[in-house]
């Protein structure tokens, strides 16, 4: 997995992920400007993996489809769970 590209805020998350259609977004809840939920909730986006300190949005992000959930301090074998599951999903939508 390459990393394409980080925005400090949810505007520049939008424009980065139209720029760069990447297969997989990793978004934070907290985002400035845009919280990661309404990015998310402007649909046509590729399988999003929510990153949060705050366990209490896991409900909304599956609402809009999340791939996957993690709650900071993310773990190296949660991080690789929440690959191998957006990988999959990829593979899916693209079959």
């Amino acid at each position: 997995m390459d990393v394409v590209a980080e925005a400090a805020d949810g505007p520049t998350a939008l424009r980065l992920i139209e720029r760069e259609a990447p297969d997989v977004v990793f978004l934070d809840i907290g985002l400035p400007g845009l919280d990661g939920l309404s990015v998310a909730a402007r649909g046509a986006l590729p399988p999003i993996v929510f990153v949060t300190a705050h366990a209490a949005h896991a409900a909304a992000a599956f609402d809009l489809d999340a791939c996957d959930f993690l709650v900071k301090p993310v773990t190296r074998e949660r991080l690789r769970r929440a690959i191998e599951r957006a990988t999959r999903r990829v593979a899916l939508e693209a079959s």
